[in-house]
C-alpha cells in the first residue's frame, strides 16, 4: 500500500470539449457549439506548458452559423465557451518527513483549546484520508457530453456513458426491478435527466475513475466493475475552479453519485495517529484491515475531543459516536476487493473569513472550524442512510439478457463483462484496423443508439434534446482537414475574435481568454494540434426525427 500527500492522482486527467476529451497532461481543449452547427476543437499540447498557462486546462464551445461539411474556410464563430475542464496530475515535490512536519505545524495551530487563552492562534485546517482507486478517467459535462483517451463517442466513453445509466438504475430504481430484469426505469431516468440537467445549467465537469476488468488493468481486477466521482470542476469562473471535498459529497448525495470513503482528522493526536496507521500498513496493510483502523482512528479522536471540550465520551461535535467517516456507495472490499493500492492523505486548509479583524479572528475561525466539522459529520449521517437504502448487495445491473423485449431499456440489463467476451473471438478472428470499430465498440453503440430513442419517448418531462438529459442519439463522425488547415483556421479565427470592434461581434471576456491562450501557444511554437469533429443529434418524438448537426 502506498500513499500521496496532495490532490488525489487522476489518471489521465485532461481536458475535455464538447466532442473529446484530453489525458495527456499538458494539453488544452476547445470545443465550438451552436443551436444547428457545432464546431468542437481539441488542442493537443504534446511538451509541458509554462506554469502562467497551467490554469485553464479546456474545452472551447464556440457558437457558429452554418458549415459547409467540405470546408473549414466559411466557419463564423461568435463566441468560445469551455465545455469541460479537469484536474491535472500532482506529484509530491517534497519529501515525506517535510510533509508531515507541514500538516502537523498546521494542525497542532488550529487546536486552540490547548492553549491559554491569550495565545490562541488561527485555525488552519484538517486532513482527509480518502481510498485510491485506479481506472480509466471519464469527464461528464451533462447529457451525452462524455469524454476519454483524447476523444468522445469512443469504446472508454460509451462504456462510461453505460455504467453511469446503470448506476443510476442501481441507486434509485431497485425496488421496481422485476423478476424478469424489467420495471418501470422512469425512476432512473428523471434522476440521471435531474442530473444531467444540474450539470449542464451550472457549467460543471464531473471526472470518474471508471473501475473495470474489460478495457485495461490498472492494478487487481475488480470484482465487480464501478465508477467513482472524484473531483467536479465548475466552468464559471475564468480559469476553472473546483470544489472542495464537502462540495463534491454535497452534489454526489443529492443525486447518489458513487463519491469515495472520506475519513477527517483534526487534531494533532488524531494525526499523528493517522501517520502510525500509515506507517504500520503501507507495506502490506489489506483493505478491511485498513478501513477498520481508520474508523477506530476517527472514532478514538471523537472521544479524546468531546472529553476534552467537558461533552462526555462521544457526545462531541468533532465526530460524535463514531468519528468523522463518510461512507461510499462501493466499499472498496466488496466491489475492487481487498487489495489495496494506497491512501491518499491530503491537508486542508479551512476557509477564510475576509470580514475578520484583529479583535475577533479566533471566535470567527472556530466557528468556521465547527461550521465545517459539522458539515462533515452531516454527510457521514447521510452516507449511512443512503447504504441503508442502497446497500452493497444490490445488483450492478438488472437481470436480463441485454435485449429490449419492449418493456424496457436494454442498456440497463447489459453485462459488459460477458458482452465483451462474447466478441473477443470474432475480434481475434477478423482483422480490424485501426480506422474500424470493434464488434465490442459497434455493440456499445448500438445499445446507446436504442437507449436514446428509448429515452427521447419514455423520459418525463425531457425533450430530448442535447443540452438536457433526455434522449436523444449523439452521432459523431471525423471530417478529414489536414493538420496545416486546422492550425490556420485556429489562428485566423483567434486574430478575427481578439481584433473585432464592437460593432462588428460581441466577443465577451470568455471568448477573448481562450483566444488568447491559443494565441500564446502559437507564440511560444508550442506543436498543438486540433481536432474537427462533427456531432449530429438526432431527436425522435412522435414518429418524426429531428435532427441538429454540429460540427466539432
Amino acid at each position: 500500500m502506498d500513499a500521496s500527500k496532495k490532490r488525489p492522482r487522476e489518471e489521465e486527467a485532461q481536458p475535455s470539449s464538447s466532442s473529446s476529451s484530453s489525458q495527456i497532461p499538458k494539453e488544452e481543449n476547445g470545443s465550438i457549439h451552436s443551436t444547428s452547427t457545432t464546431v468542437n476543437v481539441n488542442v493537443h499540447v504534446p511538451i509541458p506548458v509554462p506554469e502562467n498557462m497551467k490554469k485553464i486546462k479546456s474545452n472551447a464551445d464556440m457558437n457558429i452559423g452554418n458549415i459547409p461539411p467540405s470546408s473549414l474556410s466559411s466557419i463564423q464563430v461568435n463566441k468560445l465557451r469551455l465545455e469541460a475542464i479537469f484536474h491535472p496530475k500532482f506529484e509530491n515535490e517534497k519529501s515525506d518527513h517535510t510533509i508531515r512536519q507541514t500538516i502537523m505545524s498546521n494542525i497542532s495551530s488550529s487546536h486552540h483549546h490547548e492553549q491559554p487563552a491569550k495565545t490562541k492562534t488561527k485555525s488552519k485546517g484538517y486532513v482527509e484520508v480518502t481510498l485510491k482507486h485506479s481506472g480509466s478517467l471519464l469527464l461528464w459535462s451533462g447529457s451525452q457530453r462524455f469524454y476519454s483517451k483524447n476523444s468522445t463517442s469512443n469504446v472508454f466513453t460509451s462504456v462510461g456513458e453505460i455504467m453511469l445509466r446503470q448506476h443510476f438504475a442501481r441507486a434509485w430504481n431497485q425496488w421496481n426491478w422485476n423478476k424478469n430484469g424489467h420495471g418501470n426505469d422512469n425512476d432512473n431516468v428523471d434522476k440521471f435527466q435531474e442530473c444531467s440537467e444540474y450539470i449542464t445549467a451550472n457549467r460543471l465537469t464531473l471526472s470518474f475513475e471508471l473501475v473495470h476488468s474489460i478495457l485495461g488493468h490498472h492494478g487487481a481486477i475488480p470484482h465487480r466493475d464501478y465508477m467513482m466521482l472524484i473531483s467536479v470542476a465548475d466552468r464559471n469562473t475564468n480559469t476553472g475552479s473546483f470544489y472542495s471535498t464537502e462540495q463534491m459529497l454535497q452534489l454526489a448525495q443529492r443525486f447518489r453519485l458513487p463519491h469515495n470513503d472520506a475519513w477527517v482528522f483534526h487534531t494533532p493526536q488524531g494525526v499523528e495517529r493517522l501517520f502510525e496507521v500509515y506507517d504500520t500498513m503501507r507495506e502490506s496493510g489489506m483493505c478491511g484491515t485498513v478501513v477498520e483502523t481508520l474508523n477506530k482512528a476517527v472514532k478514538e479522536e471523537a472521544e479524546a475531543e468531546a472529553e476534552a471540550n467537558g461533552e462526555g465520551k462521544g457526545k462531541g461535535k468533532g465526530g460524535g459516536e463514531v468519528g468523522l467517516h463518510v461512507q461510499s456507495m462501493y466499499p472498496h472490499s466488496v466491489f475492487q476487493g481487498e487489495i489495496l493500492e494506497g491512501l491518499v492523505i491530503r491537508y486542508v486548509s479551512f476557509p477564510n473569513n475576509a470580514n475578520n479583524n484583529t479583535n475577533n479572528n479566533t471566535n470567527n475561525n472556530t466557528n468556521t472550524k465547527d461550521s465545517v466539522l459539522k458539515g462533515m459529520r452531516e454527510l457521514c449521517l447521510q452516507s449511512q442512510e443512503i447504504l441503508k437504502v442502497v446497500p452493497p448487495g444490490v445488483p450492478s445491473i438488472l437481470n436480463g439478457d441485454g435485449n429490449d423485449n419492449g418493456d424496457g431499456d436494454a442498456l440497463l440489463s447489459c453485462n459488459l463483462r460477458e458482452l465483451h467476451a462474447s466478441t473477443v473471438n470474432s475480434t481475434a478472428t477478423a482483422a480490424v484496423t485501426s480506422a474500424q470499430k470493434s464488434p465490442f465498440e459497434e455493440k456499445l453503440q448500438s445499445l446507446l443508439k436504442e437507449s436514446h430513442q428509448y429515452r427521447s419517448t419514455h423520459t418525463k418531462g425531457g425533450d430530448g434534446g442535447s443540452d438536457g438529459g433526455g434522449g436523444g442519439q449523439r452521432i459523431i463522425s471525423r471530417p478529414q482537414f489536414g493538420r496545416v488547415e486546422r492550425q490556420q483556421f485556429m489562428t485566423n479565427l483567434c486574430h478575427k475574435l481578439l481584433t473585432a470592434k464592437d460593432a462588428d461581434a460581441d466577443v465577451d471576456a470568455e471568448t477573448k481568454k481562450i483566444a488568447s491562450l491559443i494565441q500564446t501557444l502559437a507564440r511560444l511554437n508550442i506543436n498543438a494540434d486540433y481536432n474537427i469533429v462533427k456531432e449530429e443529434i438526432q431527436i425522435q418524438n412522435n414518429n418524426n426525427t429531428n435532427t441538429n448537426t454540429t460540427e466539432n
